[in-house]
């Protein structure tokens, strides 16, 4: 992951460069005006500060995310960028930092786009019910329903959660949002300090059982995380929620690290034997590309 976000982080700052070329070439050879000029360098500095934290964000590099985007140019000179908010916000979120409402809210005062509302509005949610707000949780769903639209899948899973006014277990979501961050000792200590009586009905037996492998294929423990797979898949593969699927798709991974193709294979063709409601096409993705390596 550090030599995957090393290559992605030159990648940015040569893109970076290069933008920083043509914009000056711009300049010399068509006159264009030294206000556009500051204006597209400003832009590119932010379009930067995005490559590098959502690179940081999808590589468990949660706290380096942060700071960049905390740290990230502002002033009136800058072209706005309300999604580096968004991204701020679920970075704290995945922290729990009690203040990752703020990055979200500023998200959705300046925001004019289509995208991304529902998904923030849920985000937004998850962090007051955390916080003990369930009221505002409910608000915040109230206004996912109403507001925003559907075109990315994001945005189609926040809508079923605020139509299907079910409360998400508190500890669950804390360790699903931790693991997301890349905080897995965290993740993993929540789960296993979890009364199972808490444990309200089957979708949160389930959930807790997903997240246990999840959590222990992070923390480098295969053997333990197939166990917890093979119970998800068992219990789970007739129900529309997507922790088979995924349970599947990632024993597929962990046989095929294992050097058992043979194994890997039945895997990957179980994750596409389950249909899900939800994340199915990406599941169904990557376990068609996984079949495609172990044939």
């Amino acid at each position: 992951q550090i030599a995957l976000g090393t290559r992605r982080n030159s990648l940015a700052l040569a893109n970076g460069g290069l933008g920083l070329v043509l914009l000056l070439v711009f300049f010399r050879f068509f006159e264009a005006d030294l206000g556009l000029i500051g204006r597209g360098l400003a832009f590119i500095g932010l379009g930067i500060c995005f490559i590098l934290a959502n690179v940081a964000l999808r590589t468990g590099r949660n706290d380096e995310a942060i700071r960049l985007l905390e740290q990230r140019p502002s002033g009136r000179s800058f072209h706005p960028f309300p999604y580096l908010d968004f991204m701020l916000g679920l970075a704290k979120l995945q922290r729990l930092d009690a203040d990752a409402d703020l990055p979200f809210q500023r998200f959705l005062d300046d925001f004019k786009g289509r995208n991304f509302i529902k998904e923030a509005y849920q985000k937004l949610g998850w962090h007051y019910l955390l916080q003990g707000d369930e009221p505002r949780y409910r608000e915040c769903m109230r206004r996912c329903r109403e507001r925003g639209y559907t075109v990315v899948e994001n945005d189609q899973s926040a809508l079923r959660e605020a139509e299907g006014n079910r409360l998400p277990h508190p500890q669950l979501l804390q360790a699903r949002l931790l693991f997301d961050g890349g905080y897995y000792q965290r993740a993993d200590q929540i789960l296993r300090q979890l009364p199972a009586i808490s444990l309200r009905d089957r979708y949160d037996q389930l959930e807790h059982t997903y997240r246990s492998g999840r959590i222990l294929q992070q923390l480098n423990r295969p053997l333990e995380a197939l166990q917890f797979y093979e119970k998800t898949i068992a219990e789970g593969e007739d129900d529309p929620w997507y922790f088979a699927c995924r349970a599947a798709l990632e024993s597929g991974h962990i046989y095929e690290a294992m050097g058992d193709r043979s194994k890997a294979r039945d895997l990957f063709e179980k994750c596409l034997s389950i249909k899900p409601k939800e994340h199915r096409t990406g599941l169904h993705q990557a376990a068609k590309a996984g079949l495609g390596r172990v044939k």
